[in-house]
């Protein structure tokens, strides 16, 4: 996280200026920026994925899945 703003932020100030910017949150009056990077960012893909694998895995009808469509496997 990197601090933007030297500024202390009240929250109303905050919701006017980044209300709908989800990049920057207000934490104990200052702005701080909210973009993964680096290592950060590799650790929460793996873990979205490992996430997603396990769904996928556990549906009642697990059909194998791609960018076309859904195929199942032959017997």
């Amino acid at each position: 996280m990197i601090c933007t703003s030297s500024k202390q932020l009240n929250f109303a100030e905050f919701i006017t200026q980044y209300g709908d910017n989800t990049s920057y949150e207000l934490i104990d009056g200052e702005l701080r920026d909210m973009q993964p990077n680096g290592v950060y960012e590799a650790v929460a893909g793996s873990i979205a994925g490992r996430i997603y694998s396990a769904f996928q895995m556990n549906e009642p009808h697990h059909h194998h899945q791609n960018l076309v469509g859904t195929f199942r496997c032959a017997t």
